[in-house]
């Protein structure tokens, strides 16, 4: 794709800074970036969606939307779909580079878990590393079965793989510095979990010694929204701190809830969607996205040690129908 061939300071100065960031390898290596045309090539085939409508439900810049219609079987359209405008203007402005019209692709603002589309509008749905962060995967799996059409495909790739043991410390590490901080250098956040909290509970509960306080958003890890609320305005001061904390997991924003990183079992979700209006899922090979030689033959072993390989293999990739 041409638009990979652009300089560094073109990317950051006309686009996104944070563009180049996530895409750092497929700018500076063509190798890479041929690797990653044909990874999309791969996955349309998966989503067999040719001549079809296909929607890439958080699809941040967009760039696999343009892999996609750049393939062997391309959709007639793709949508792109993303909740940042940040990312929809930056796409817009690759869209009118590539000279792709929105009948190719359309970027498209919106919330993966309210989807403003018809039923049955899509042959097809692509999610990459977005059902790890929703914060209700059960509406999530649900608004994408809605806007499918009968036998239509749903392709997740995530690389929160739970089983993957060689991820753990990476994934604990990320949790940590997002609830306590320092926080890590790729995030949009101007604080961290346990600091947000602390600053709503202030807010909620201004009489409250300061002590109380810092106990509370210690105390309230994982818990966001009316949830967290109704906790703290239900709490007593007293001798002997009690707090009931309801959370189902530790690390969630406590504003938008979604979760930072949550892990899968790949096996058990794939057994799990299809109570969510598909017909089957299942827990399918891994392929990668790398034109380095070496990768690529690294990757082919992994595929072929597959399903074993979900103890070193970081993404999990599962198809399911309508």
């Amino acid at each position: 794709m041409e638009f990979f061939s652009l300089d560094r300071k073109v990317i950051t100065g006309d686009y996104d800074s944070w563009l180049y960031s996530y895409y750092r390898k497929l700018f500076s290596d063509q190798r890479e970036a041929r690797g990653f045309l044909d990874w999309c090539n791969h996955l349309a085939h998966l989503c067999s969606a040719k001549d079809g409508d296909l929607l890439d439900a958080g699809c941040g810049f967009g760039i696999t939307c343009f892999g996609f219609a750049a393939s062997d079987c391309a959709p007639r359209r793709v949508v792109g779909l993303d909740p940042s405008e940040g990312k929809i203007r930056t796409m817009e402005k690759i869209a009118d580079f590539l000279n792709v019209g929105d009948d190719g692709v359309k970027p498209s603002l919106g919330d993966a878990m309210a989807l403003e589309f018809d039923d049955e509008s899509f042959d097809a749905v692509f999610v990459k590393d977005v059902a790890s962060h929703v914060r209700d995967r059960e509406l999530f799996f649900r608004e994408i079965s809605r806007v499918l059409k009968p036998g239509g495909r749903f392709l997740l790739t995530d690389e929160n793989n739970g089983l993957n043991l060689m991820g753990l410390s990476s994934r604990r590490k990320l949790w940590h510095q997002n609830e306590a901080g320092p926080l890590p250098d790729a995030t949009w956040m101007a604080k961290p979990y346990r600091d947000q909290r602390r600053d709503m509970i202030a807010g909620w509960c201004p009489d409250l010694p300061e002590e109380s306080i810092d106990e509370l958003a210690d105390e309230s890890k994982g818990m966001w929204g009316d949830e967290l609320k109704n906790a703290v305005e239900n709490y007593k001061p007293g001798d002997v701190f009690v707090f009931v904390n309801t959370a189902d997991f530790d690390y969630r924003h406590p504003v938008s809830g979604e979760y930072m990183e949550y892990p899968f079992n790949p096996f058990i979700l794939a057994k799990e969607i299809p109570a969510y209006g598909f017909s089957k899922a299942s827990y399918i090979r891994p392929c990668f996205a790398t034109g380095h030689p070496l990768k690529k033959a690294a990757g082919s072993i992994i595929s072929a040690l597959h399903p074993l390989s979900a103890i070193i293999q970081p993404s999990m990739y599962i198809l399911a129908v309508k």
